[in-house]
Protein backbone atom coordinates (compact mmCIF):
# COMPACT_ATOMS: atom_id res chain seq x y z
CA UNK A 1 0.00 0.00 0.00
CA UNK A 2 0.86 3.74 -1.13
CA UNK A 3 0.31 6.84 0.94
CA UNK A 4 0.98 10.28 -0.25
CA UNK A 5 -0.30 12.90 1.66
CA UNK A 6 -0.16 16.55 1.39
CA UNK A 7 -1.62 19.38 -1.15
CA UNK A 8 -2.60 18.36 -4.25
CA UNK A 9 -3.31 20.57 -7.55
CA UNK A 10 -6.92 19.05 -8.91
CA UNK A 11 -6.59 18.46 -12.79
CA UNK A 12 -8.43 21.56 -13.90
CA UNK A 13 -5.13 23.65 -11.89
CA UNK A 14 -7.34 26.03 -10.96
CA UNK A 15 -7.96 24.92 -7.30
CA UNK A 16 -7.50 24.10 -4.28
CA UNK A 17 -6.42 28.39 -4.04
CA UNK A 18 -3.57 27.29 -2.13
CA UNK A 19 -1.86 24.84 -4.55
CA UNK A 20 -2.82 27.28 -7.21
CA UNK A 21 -0.62 29.66 -5.13
CA UNK A 22 1.94 27.49 -4.10
CA UNK A 23 2.57 26.54 -8.00
CA UNK A 24 2.86 29.80 -9.10
CA UNK A 25 5.47 30.58 -6.59
CA UNK A 26 7.21 26.48 -7.77
CA UNK A 27 7.02 28.32 -11.25
CA UNK A 28 8.61 31.54 -10.83
CA UNK A 29 11.25 29.87 -8.16
CA UNK A 30 12.48 26.79 -9.07
CA UNK A 31 13.76 25.47 -12.97
CA UNK A 32 11.23 23.06 -13.85
CA UNK A 33 9.17 24.13 -10.90
CA UNK A 34 5.65 23.26 -10.36
CA UNK A 35 3.04 22.14 -8.30
CA UNK A 36 1.58 18.03 -9.63
CA UNK A 37 -1.89 17.40 -10.64
CA UNK A 38 -3.99 14.46 -9.09
CA UNK A 39 -3.73 12.89 -12.49
CA UNK A 40 -0.07 13.57 -13.29
CA UNK A 41 0.22 11.55 -9.41
CA UNK A 42 -2.27 8.62 -10.85
CA UNK A 43 -0.35 8.43 -13.68
CA UNK A 44 2.84 7.75 -11.76
CA UNK A 45 1.39 5.70 -9.59
CA UNK A 46 0.08 3.32 -12.34
CA UNK A 47 3.39 2.98 -14.65
CA UNK A 48 5.10 2.00 -10.86
CA UNK A 49 2.35 -1.10 -11.18
CA UNK A 50 -0.09 -0.10 -8.54
CA UNK A 51 -3.87 0.08 -9.11
CA UNK A 52 -6.88 1.09 -7.31
CA UNK A 53 -5.82 4.58 -7.00
CA UNK A 54 -7.78 6.52 -4.61
CA UNK A 55 -8.18 9.92 -3.69
CA UNK A 56 -9.50 11.10 -0.26
CA UNK A 57 -9.97 14.96 0.44
CA UNK A 58 -9.41 16.15 4.22
CA UNK A 59 -11.07 18.57 6.36
CA UNK A 60 -8.25 20.54 6.58
CA UNK A 61 -7.68 21.02 2.47
CA UNK A 62 -5.27 18.29 2.19
CA UNK A 63 -5.52 14.89 0.40
CA UNK A 64 -4.72 11.55 0.65
CA UNK A 65 -3.95 9.40 -2.57
CA UNK A 66 -3.91 5.43 -1.68
CA UNK A 67 -2.70 3.21 -4.10
CA UNK A 68 -2.34 -0.64 -3.54
CA UNK A 69 -0.06 -3.10 -5.85
CA UNK A 70 -1.52 -5.26 -8.66
CA UNK A 71 -2.12 -8.72 -7.95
Amino acid sequence: MVYIIGHILDDSRLSPQEMVAMNLMFLNTYDQGQAYTEGERTEWIEKAGLEKVERKLLPNGMSIITARKAD
